[in-house]
């Protein structure tokens, strides 16, 4: 894993769920897709796009430092609640 600008994977859109096979599903919530990247002790994060949101995140790139992880790539969405809990 280098330093250069980490990209998502793309997600690959269907009208309908597989019929077969061992699945898994989750219910997609509104929010950024964000990868973070855990290089040499550092944390950065990055939209699926590669912009870098760190500066914009300080929060949850403080968070994720604590996880002392090695050198990871994390992918996930990045939701926020408001005070009614959406």
């Amino acid at each position: 894993m280098g330093a250069g600008v980490p990209r998502a994977a793309a997600r690959d859109a269907r009208h309908e769920p597989p019929r077969s096979g061992e699945w898994i599903y989750e219910v997609k919530h509104d929010g950024y897709r964000m990868l973070a990247r855990y290089f040499k002790g550092n944390i950065s994060l990055f939209t699926r796009t590669g912009k870098d949101w760190t500066a914009k995140l300080p929060h949850l790139a403080k968070s994720l430092e604590k996880l002392a992880l090695a050198d990871s790539l994390l992918d996930g969405r990045n939701r926020g609640a408001g005070p009614n809990g959406r």
